[in-house]
């Protein structure tokens, strides 16, 4: 009796050390991939270790669910508990943390499908989901038209707008946009001042 229920120990122990390990090897996989949505539309100079509330957003969109709910909810629900109250990043060098991101995610949208799945299991799918997953960003195709050349050129302007733009293209201000006058001349008010026949 007591080498079997050894062996069921054993067996227990194993499955947990298994366990640990699969969550290591995926958090392996994860902080590049967290890391790759992270550097989409990060500011110059910020650290790329350091995840953004809206990076979290990216990812959450991307590769868990685009519906209202699913995005307000892993904002709410998942990203104040792992990400650090001063900086409001999430530090992607803590594993503890990138782990507990994974969890947290997993428990909120098997509430929010009403899944029958374990939390294991929808973290495992949740974790695929990214590894697979690459940032979905739209490229803006240069125009084919000319129509911004030929806004932004400024020796094309006419009329009002030639005006206001100097040769070099940059804006005269208010002298580019109104008529001034010193008012001198020997009536009080006088506008014209000077310019005595002349046509």
């Amino acid at each position: 009796m007591r080498k079997k229920y050894n062996n069921v120990n054993t067996t227990l122990q194993a499955k947990a050390v298994t366990t640990k390990w699969q969550k290591v090897e995926i958090l392996t996989m994860l902080s590049p991939l967290f890391k790759k949505f992270n550097l989409v539309g990060l500011a110059k100079g910020k650290d790329p270790n350091k995840m953004t509330n809206q990076a979290w957003g990216k990812m959450v969109q991307d590769c868990i669910g685009k519906d209202t709910t699913t995005k307000q909810r892993m904002d709410s629900s998942v990203w104040p508990y792992v990400s650090d109250k001063a900086t409001k990043t999430l530090d992607l060098t803590n594993a503890a943390k990138c782990n507990e991101a994974l969890d947290r995610a997993a428990k909120v949208y098997k509430e929010i499908k009403k899944s029958k799945d374990s939390e294991d299991d929808i973290r495992k799918q949740l974790a695929a989901k990214i590894c697979s997953s690459n940032p979905d960003v739209k490229k803006v195709a240069q125009s084919s038209t000319g129509g911004v050349g030929r806004m932004t050129d400024t020796s094309g302007y006419t009329g009002a707008h030639k005006e206001r733009f100097d040769e070099s293209g940059k804006g005269k201000g208010a002298a580019g946009r109104e008529d001034k006058s010193d008012n001198t001349g020997y009536t009080g008010q006088y506008k014209g001042s000077g310019s005595y026949g002349k046509k």
